[in-house]
């Protein structure tokens, strides 16, 4: 009796099947999950990797630009030589010294004039010339930012928040846009002024040689706000943002709105109580023996 009363104590009870396969389940569901979540960080990783190496790269240009720049700025502006005229004879010497004296006394002052008025109006050619092309890049660049936001906003849905931000990108384009036509009219200005004072076309084009002390403030301003690889890392950036948003089906759209009122139209009473036709009463009967 003892031995048969001991037997079932130390029998373990059997493990039901349904809950082994649930648990199952559950353990592969957990891994399915796991692993998308590892492939979405490799993902991440790897564009993260492509990003940095684009910036890198960036970087090194801006540092070739800056050692340009600082090795253009220590150089000394280049001087005109005075050409040394020919030595005359003595019988030359007293006939130019007599005749041609006062004349080369009054022209060197109109002479020195007219070469730092050329030389002034060929700086403003160029630094307008270099600041209308900053503003079309600039304002290319915010047309492409607003042409982006427009097609990502046919992607995610009509947002409250994005179509603000269409908005406001759109006038940034404007506005670059309109700085950049008025920044061309101002070169083309400082282009017929140089015209006329006797410079040549060729030499109001030449941009090689920009003038430092008047164009360095501006060309700082210019590259810290209208460069446009600073522009596409901060589209980038953004990108990336909207990437990380949850799908359009979690996004509130502004589309369940109220009808708007009903306006009810004055009718004339009298007028539709008269086109309404009664039928008769032969016309009844009629219809009836049909």
């Amino acid at each position: 009796m003892l031995k048969q009363d001991t037997a079932p104590a130390n029998q373990e009870p059997p493990v039901d099947d349904k809950k082994l396969r649930k648990r199952e389940r559950r353990l592969e569901e957990r891994l399915h999950v796991a692993q998308e979540g590892l492939a979405k960080a490799e993902e991440r990783l790897r564009r993260a990797q492509v990003r940095l190496q684009k910036r890198q790269s960036r970087v090194e240009r801006f540092q070739k630009r800056l050692t340009t720049m600082r090795q253009q700025s220590e150089q000394p502006p280049p001087t005109s030589q005075p050409v040394t005229p020919p030595t005359p004879t003595t019988e030359e010497k007293k006939v130019v010294v007599v005749v041609t004296a006062p004349v080369a006394e009054s022209s060197i002052p109109v002479e020195e004039t007219l070469m730092t008025s050329q030389i002034e109006a060929l700086n403003k050619v160029r630094t307008a010339r270099a600041a209308a092309t900053a503003a079309e890049e600039a304002a290319r660049v915010a047309a492409e930012r607003a042409h982006d936001a427009a097609t990502r906003i046919e992607h995610l849905g009509g947002g409250r928040h994005l179509l603000q931000e269409l908005e406001v990108l759109q006038q940034e384009a404007d506005k670059a846009s309109a700085s950049a036509q008025e920044r061309k009219r101002q070169a083309q200005q400082a282009q017929q002024q140089a015209l006329a004072l006797g410079l040549s076309p060729a030499e109001t084009t030449q941009t090689s040689v920009v003038p430092k002390d008047e164009v360095n403030a501006e060309q700082s301003i210019i590259i810290s706000s209208d460069d446009p690889d600073l522009l596409i890392i901060e589209l980038e950036d953004a990108d990336e943002e909207t990437a990380a948003l949850p799908p359009p089906s979690t996004i509130m759209e502004a589309t369940h709105l109220p009808p708007p009122p009903l306006v009810m139209e004055p009718t004339n009473t009298t007028t539709t109580t008269e086109q309404v036709a009664f039928p008769s009463t032969e016309d009844a009967a009629a219809s009836e023996i049909r």
